[in-house]
């Protein structure tokens, strides 16, 4: 059994087993036994809401006892708690399994978090370095270019009336 702290320092029990797996895909239309097949492990990790709803009912019996609803358990989980409680679920939903399937998810999982760990490192060093605004500058610049252009295109004098308007003499 994995465990997780929420923003109100009341600690959560994920537990994954038959009943509720079967509480998960009957709450929420959700497989979680198709991790691989349907990307949960992705999908998990990047959508919090889908997260949230998914540990609220993974830990429902608890919220019951402690008079906890989804509401108020989906406003007590923000921050570092999504990434404690994520990595809680998964390696959770990993031990569910037989050792050979759960090896795989294992690999899988530890594969996710370095390659989320690479890109939010690529992101700060291309944050903290000028390629970014060097990149915003030459966008603004041609923005600019393409407006002056369309501007430079229309005449601010107004165009003869037709003669179907003027008056005959």
């Amino acid at each position: 059994m994995k465990q997780f702290t929420d923003n109100q320092k009341r600690v959560w029990d994920v537990t994954i087993n038959v009943n509720v797996l079967k509480r998960i895909r009957d709450v929420l239309d959700l497989d979680l036994t198709r991790v691989v097949e349907d990307e949960l492990i992705a999908r998990l990790s990047n959508d919090p809401i889908l997260l949230v709803d998914t540990l609220y009912v993974v830990c429902r019996t608890q919220a019951d006892k402690c008079i906890v609803s989804d509401e108020d358990f989906g406003g007590s989980i923000g921050g570092d708690v999504i990434e404690e409680a994520t990595i809680a679920l998964l390696e959770e939903l990993c031990d569910f399994f037989p050792k050979l399937r759960r090896r795989t998810l294992r690999k899988i999982l530890a594969k996710v978090r370095t390659l989320a760990d690479q890109a939010g490192t690529r992101a700060g060093t291309i944050l903290d370095s000028d390629k970014l605004d060097r990149m915003m500058a030459r966008q603004l610049d041609e923005a600019e270019a393409d407006l002056d252009r369309e501007l430079a295109g229309t005449s601010s004098t107004t165009a003869p009336e037709s003669s179907a308007s003027t008056p005959a003499p």
